[in-house]
């Protein structure tokens, strides 16, 4: 399943009820955090407010993600996480400061 939610102005991600493999494209909102259901396996953020990623509660969150853009933010600082499942993380644009190499991906 796929769901479309870009440039709808969102502040926080609506709740999502799907235990299908889902593709979200959340990309030009004004999201400063996230919180996702554990099926996403595919999810763009691009052009948000986000400052920092999180890749331990991504990994929580969604233990299933393939791929990950955040390019367009405010990030400068990115949390390591086991995120196993990743094939493709886009950072582009991005201000990143701070990021543990050894294990983060």
């Amino acid at each position: 399943m796929a769901l479309d939610w870009s440039g709808k102005e969102l502040r926080h991600v609506p709740r999502i009820d799907s235990e299908s493999p889902l593709h979200l494209n959340l990309s030009g909102n004004k999201l400063r955090d996230v919180n996702m259901p554990p099926t996403v396996i595919t999810l763009s953020l691009a052009g948000n407010r986000l400052q920092t990623l999180d890749l331990e509660a991504l990994a929580r969150q969604c233990p299933r993600l393939r791929e990950l853009n955040v390019d367009r933010n405010r990030i400068t600082v990115i949390q390591p996480g086991p995120l196993r499942s990743l094939r493709k993380l886009s950072l582009a644009g991005n201000r990143v400061n701070d990021m543990e190499i050894t294990g983060a991906l």
